[in-house]
């Protein structure tokens, strides 16, 4: 969610033209209730900076380039995937067992599969009885060969995972394609999963046209941990300010 900076009230998403915008929604509140008839008004002392608004594509360059520096020197995104690498590499141990005892399952049953087909054939019975009989024991080893593949898949993906060296390689991996990623879902679940809120305030103050704040659902932020960013975005400069998630 986007908040004000300065009344704290969330923002609305504006489109004029091929234009859209972040904008506080007090003018847009106050007609809504001019029309009801209403006397109920309300106020924003961002008016004084022709309010606060910020086109939608500069804000998500902004907050996209704000929190890979974030998560970067984070000590909570390195623990996520010293997580995941060692996961991985008990995930790798587990699908061996059980690798192990499928086939293991699977060589009994073709065992008694064989040696009851050798006593049906022995007794002179029908093809067709004995293809009957048997039925149950072929499905049964079709299903646990379909449980193999499924494991082999898997021990395949962790061994391509384990091929990475360590949790810093897979890290800067994922880091450099979730950076570069175009795709709308892909950033879309990043920007959910690491941030609360931000709330922009339109201050034009020297070089500096914004701030804007961000909320994180990270306890620890690095060296960023109550400073300032300064991101270059051409002619207007904006200061980030990121907030780590409070620890009760």
């Amino acid at each position: 969610k986007v908040y004000c900076g300065n009344c704290g009230e969330q923002m609305w998403v504006v489109k004029n033209g091929g234009y859209v915008y972040y904008s506080c929604a007090y003018k847009m509140r106050n007609i809504r209730e001019k029309r009801k008839n209403s006397k109920v008004r309300f106020d924003c002392i961002s008016k004084v900076n022709t309010s606060n608004k910020i086109a939608m594509k500069k804000l998500e360059s902004i907050i996209w380039d704000g929190l890979f520096k974030v998560l970067d020197n984070s000590k909570d995104y390195h623990d996520e995937y010293i997580k995941r690498f060692d996961k991985s590499k008990k995930g790798k141990s587990r699908i061996k067992h059980q690798l192990k005892t499928l086939r293991i399952r699977k060589s009994n049953k073709e065992g008694i599969l064989k040696e009851k087909l050798k006593v049906l054939l022995e007794q002179d019975i029908d093809v067709s009885i004995i293809n009957s009989l048997s039925e149950d024991y072929k499905l049964e080893i079709i299903k646990i060969e379909e449980e193999i593949k499924n494991f082999e898949l898997d021990e395949l993906k962790s061994n391509k995972l384990q091929e990475v060296g360590g949790y810093l390689e897979l890290l800067k991996n994922d880091f450099k394609n979730d950076y570069k990623s175009t795709s709308f879902k892909t950033r879309r679940g990043i920007i959910e999963k690491y941030i609360n809120s931000l709330s922009v305030t339109r201050e034009k103050k020297g070089d500096f046209e914004y701030r804007i704040e961000l909320d994180l659902h990270l306890r620890n932020i690095g060296k960023y941990n109550n400073e300032l960013l300064v991101l270059d975005e051409g002619s207007n400069d904006c200061i980030l300010k990121v907030k780590p998630m409070e620890v009760w």
